[in-house]
C-alpha cells in the first residue's frame, strides 16, 4: 500500500470517528517534547490526554489498551501524521491523528 494510500485512510478513519460520535471521549496522546508539553499544555474538553513524547511512543504503544481509538497529537500534525503511519504499518489499527487546528 503507498503512503498516499495509507494517509487517505488515516484521514477517511479519522474523520469518521468524529463524525459519527463512536466514542464516548477522545484518547488523545500528546507525542510533543516534555519541554513543549511544558510551555504549552494541551487542555481540552471531553478528552482524556496522555503524555507520551514522540521518542518512547512506540515503545510504549502496545502497552496501551487496544480496545481503545488513540488520537495522536502534535503541534504541527506532522510527527504525528508520521507516528500514526508507523504504528498502521505494525499493525495497529486503533490509531488516527488530532489536529486542533482542522474543524470536521
Amino acid at each position: 500500500m503507498s503512503l498516499i494510500t495509507k494517509r487517505i485512510i488515516l484521514k477517511y478513519k479519522q474523520r469518521y470517528i468524529l463524525a459519527t460520535n463512536s466514542i464516548e471521549f477522545l484518547h488523545i496522546i500528546d507525542i510533543r517534547s516534555v519541554d513543549e508539553q511544558e510551555k504549552k499544555p494541551l487542555k481540552l474538553n471531553n478528552a482524556k490526554v496522555k503524555s507520551i513524547p514522540f521518542y518512547d511512543l512506540n515503545r510504549k504503544f502496545k502497552t496501551l489498551d487496544q480496545n481503545k481509538i488513540w488520537f495522536l497529537y502534535c503541534e504541527t500534525g506532522i510527527m504525528s501524521r508520521l507516528q500514526a503511519l508507523y504504528l498502521i504499518e505494525q499493525g495497529f489499527n486503533n490509531v488516527t491523528t488530532y489536529n486542533i487546528h482542522t474543524s470536521f
